[in-house]
């Protein structure tokens, strides 16, 4: 049987994006969940205090803006326009390093 859990109040906030729409759920193992994007785990356990002390260890990681782990960048899954132009004027300025155009693209979808 499915038990749930809303919103215990021992759940630190999401790690990915800050939400505290947390949850614990019994689906024959216990496990945590952001409600607002999705993020689960870290790990099925049959403790429910195991489950929420992994889940608050993870969220107790320092984040930098927004929620994105320091050297992380948020980006789109498909690349704007504005990316790909940026790709390919550093293709042509890198000699197709895939770093450089990588770098060249990450900072386009920031819009530096």
């Amino acid at each position: 049987m499915t038990q749930s859990i809303p919103q215990l109040p021992e759940l630190l906030p999401c790690p990915f994006c800050g939400s505290a729409d947390i949850y614990a759920m019994d689906m024959g193992g216990w496990e945590s969940f952001c409600k607002t994007c999705g993020t689960n785990g870290p790990a099925l356990n049959t403790e429910k205090d195991k489950v929420i002390a992994d889940w608050n260890t993870r969220a107790a990681q320092p984040m930098g803006v927004a929620g994105i782990p320091p050297g992380m960048a948020l980006v789109p899954i498909e690349p704007t326009t504005e990316m790909l132009t940026a790709g390919s004027h550093a293709v042509d300025l890198h000699s197709h390093s895939p770093r450089g155009t990588w770098a060249a693209m990450v900072a386009a979808a920031k819009g530096e």
